[in-house]
């Protein structure tokens, strides 16, 4: 019985194996789209003023939008000593200094 659970496994590793094999231009295909260069501008970047920008900037540094008046989107969002819009923490602090059930994603390019 062990003799043939072995001959089973291995069939099935070999078969797998194979069915990937064809596969690789069209996964190389879809890493591609997934991980390309971003744009050098965003879409929709074209209808931004110095007003709109000056607002967002305002908004994203507001602590008052939070349920405490204590945080803003920067302080988790970090992009300051080159965070990359993120805190690096495993789950983000939320309202009330509890933590959240997620990081906190990047920003930047986000449009």
């Amino acid at each position: 019985m062990k003799h043939i659970t072995w001959i089973v496994i291995t069939f099935l590793l070999l078969a797998t194996t194979g069915v990937f094999a064809g596969d690789t231009d069209r996964l190389i295909s879809r890493a591609n789209r997934y991980f390309s260069p971003l744009p050098a501008a965003m879409p929709g970047s074209e209808n931004d003023t110095p007003e709109r920008i000056a607002l967002g900037k305002q908004l994203y540094f507001e602590k008052r939008l939070s349920i405490n008046d204590t945080q803003s989107c920067a302080s988790c969002h970090l992009l300051e000593g080159g965070k990359a819009g993120v805190d690096n923490l495993p789950t983000s602090p939320g309202a009330k200094g509890e933590l959240g059930t997620r990081n906190s994603p990047t920003v930047l390019n986000a449009g």
